[in-house]
């Protein structure tokens, strides 16, 4: 599987916990991802699988793994990719079939 990371910086210390949580991954039309919703980025389908600013992973993705990112989330598309995204996405979609 390979790993993408897209948006974010380095490890910055002077961030303000406001700021971090400011920064949330969204879907286009504003709400929150969570682990476990289904998605559609850029026309792939996937779970949303770490989320970081929760705190949250799912069975193999601890969170432990990604501590060294500030936020973002983790998808695991169907295809098996991976994308970390830190930044919200245009073409982020919670998808419609998603009942979670």
């Amino acid at each position: 599987m390979e790993l993408v990371s897209q948006g974010g910086s380095a490890r910055n210390p002077r961030r303000t916990r406001k700021e971090i949580v400011m920064s949330r991954v969204k879907y286009a039309d504003g709400s929150e991802t969570r682990v476990g919703h289904r998605v559609i980025c850029d026309n792939q389908v996937g779970t949303v699988v770490v989320a970081i600013d929760d705190g949250l992973g799912s069975p193999g993705f601890p969170i432990e793994n990604y501590r060294s990112y500030e936020n973002g989330i983790l998808i695991r598309f169907d295809n098996g990719a991976l994308l970390m995204l830190q930044e919200s996405d245009r073409l982020l979609a919670r998808d419609k079939n998603d009942t979670a």
